[in-house]
């Protein structure tokens, strides 16, 4: 079984991109950009280890209940 190692979720939102989207937030990035807005999900920490099965379930769902119409990483 694969895992992500989530830091959020969110199931709709209509701020992080166009239209109705679940939004997912990984922890662990070695970009260090300079202007980051996220710093605190930088490190490569664990944070909410998710079965990757899981996270396709919780993006169906948000697709039943919300009818959103993508995805943000």
């Amino acid at each position: 079984m694969d895992f992500i190692n989530l830091a959020h979720f969110v199931p709709c939102t209509e701020n992080e991109g166009p239209g109705k989207r679940a939004v997912i937030w990984v922890q662990g990035c070695h970009f260090n950009c300079e202007d980051c807005c996220n710093l605190d999900l930088q490190p490569f920490i664990a944070a909410n280890l998710v079965a990757i099965e899981s996270l396709i379930g919780n993006v169906k769902r948000a697709v039943e209940l919300y009818g959103i119409e993508g995805i943000t990483l």
